[in-house]
């Protein structure tokens, strides 16, 4: 099955305001970098394994963990994989809200 990957705005924002957050916290962008390759590494595992996600109480949901402080949300729509949220574990999930 060939899937494409699309990510929310919401998802986008995440992701670049924790890359901001670790580069100014180390003055550099390596682990950044180090970060973005392990998501796409996870994405490209997503799409040939759609569903070994995580399954949560939102249906069709699912979550895998990255690097033990964060997660990535999406769910499977036809053809595509859409990342709903780039989540960091220690926030409180009352403040989880997705663009569906």
């Amino acid at each position: 099955m060939d899937l494409n990957v699309f990510w929310t705005f919401t998802a986008q924002e995440d992701r670049e305001g924790i890359f901001r957050y670790w580069n100014d916290k180390s003055g550099d962008k390596d682990y950044s970098k180090v970060l973005n390759n392990i998501i796409n590494d996870k994405l490209l595992q997503t799409v040939i394994f759609p569903d070994a996600g995580i399954e949560t109480n939102r249906k069709g949901v699912y979550a895998h963990v990255i690097e033990k402080h964060y997660k990535l949300f999406y769910k499977v729509e036809e053809n595509s994989i859409i990342v709903l949220r780039f989540w960091v574990n220690t926030q409180f999930l009352s403040r989880l809200k997705t663009d569906e």
